[in-house]
């Protein structure tokens, strides 16, 4: 009995160090904070921050390769967490969301913004005014440009190549 207690002693000694050395960060890495479109846009009118949406479909190869290499990026992470409310939206479900008022499944919303490839990025401002979609892949520093952009709010005064310049005169 002594001997069972002293191994699983020391396992737990073992799985504790592993734990605390960063063996297991892979799996403790930081994501993006998802949620749920009516919350988005009630969320950003109190905190006044942008939104976020990426509407994309189950079968497409582009939109993983997002969810793999561009959502997955820390700097990504990061900003989108501290700037933005964020929300997916499976372009093909017929699950119920409200907007403006009215019951949409998510695949009359993506008919309501006009999505018609995938992946279409959405970026709305605080009030939940349309600003502008972005279709198709972007990698994680084409994407870090276009928040920036809609963030600072640049958009109002300046299209994105010459805000694109402006950075990178600096």
């Amino acid at each position: 009995m002594r001997r069972a207690r002293t191994v699983f002693f020391i396992f737990t000694l073992i799985f504790l160090a592993l734990s605390l050395s960063g063996c297991g960060e892979k799996q403790l890495k930081s994501k993006i904070n998802w949620i749920d479109y009516s919350t988005a846009i009630a969320e950003a009118k109190q905190e006044k921050k942008p939104i976020f949406i990426d509407f994309f479909t189950e079968w497409c190869f582009y939109c993983k390769k997002m969810d793999k290499e561009t959502f997955s990026d820390p700097k990504v992470i990061e900003y989108m967490n501290n700037n933005f409310k964020s929300v997916k939206i499976d372009a093909e479900s017929n699950e119920n969301v409200v907007h403006q008022g009215k019951i949409f499944t998510k695949k009359e919303l993506a008919k309501e913004y006009s999505v018609s490839g995938y992946p279409t990025l959405w970026f709305l401002d605080s009030k939940g005014n349309k600003v502008a979609p972005q279709t198709g892949f972007v990698d994680a520093q084409g994407l870090l440009y276009i928040l920036e952009y809609v963030k600072s709010g640049s958009y109002k005064s300046m299209n994105f190549q010459d805000f694109i310049n402006s950075k990178a005169d600096k």
